[in-house]
C-alpha cells in the first residue's frame, strides 16, 4: 500500500503550457465561426 502512496506524477510544465495554449485558440476559433454565424443570422433572417 506505501508503493502506491508514495508514486507521484510529474506534468512537464511546458507541455501544459502548449496544451492550455492550444485549447484557447481552439475555443476562440470555435467562438468565432459561431459569432460569424450569428452575425450573418441577424443579417438575412430578420429583414
Amino acid at each position: 500500500m506505501d508503493e502506491l502512496q508514495e508514486k507521484q506524477v510529474e506534468i512537464d510544465e511546458r507541455w501544459l503550457s502548449e496544451w492550455f495554449e492550444f485549447g484557447f485558440s481552439e475555443l476562440g476559433s470555435y467562438l468565432a465561426k459561431h459569432a460569424a454565424f450569428d452575425d450573418y443570422c441577424q443579417r438575412h433572417y430578420h429583414d
